[in-house]
């Protein structure tokens, strides 16, 4: 309806699938109480790339732990991008994530990845390489910056901004809202 291409590649996780971040498709159904989250991978604008992650809660409200987990998520990009400004480093962002706070594994601490006509393109934020080689924030880069925690019982919760670095700092491109878990309607 607004002019995006096609999306190649979204996803969404719910329940026990949610943390880690699987990307399997499965025949899990949405229960009530469940915290499932969306991706918005590649969504494009004449191949101009976003991502984004929003969490909703199926027909409850969400647990106290949910919302919890949540808003140190927000905390955390929104410590990070306080020092999101030309001249500082994807190092000097990184610093405020605990470590191996979003995935286990391999590829853990990956939480900021250029968007453009590319997805994943520099600047990238991971712990630990982030802190061992920073990459320079210039203005006019455009990034994702992202992050996930566990709650429980195999469910997480996602959070996932855009933004644009300007002279002075940033500006947040994304327009999905960022309540900390949206309870859809009935």
């Amino acid at each position: 309806k607004y002019g995006s291409d096609p999306a190649p590649n979204s996803f969404v996780s719910s329940g026990q699938h949610s943390h880690p971040n699987y990307r399997t498709t499965t025949d899990k159904f949405l229960r009530p109480g469940d915290i499932f989250f969306c991706d918005t991978i590649q969504f494009s604008w004449n191949g101009y790339k976003s991502c984004c992650y929003r969490n909703y809660s199926v027909v409850r409200p969400p647990s106290q732990a949910a919302k919890d987990a949540a808003k140190r998520m927000v905390d955390i990009i929104y410590a990070a991008l306080s020092e999101c400004k030309p001249g500082k480093t994807t190092a000097d962002m990184m610093k405020h994530w605990p470590e191996r706070v979003n995935y286990p594994g391999p590829g853990a601490g990956n939480v900021m990845h250029g968007l453009g006509i590319q997805n994943y393109g520099p600047p990238v934020g991971m712990n630990p390489l982030s802190l061992e080689h920073p990459y320079p924030i210039k203005e006019g880069q455009v990034f994702a910056i992202e992050t996930e925690t566990g709650i429980g019982d195999g469910q997480g919760v996602r959070i996932e901004e855009m933004v644009v670095v300007t002279k002075t700092g940033y500006e947040v491109l994304t327009k999905a809202p960022l309540e900390i878990i949206t309870v859809p309607l009935r």
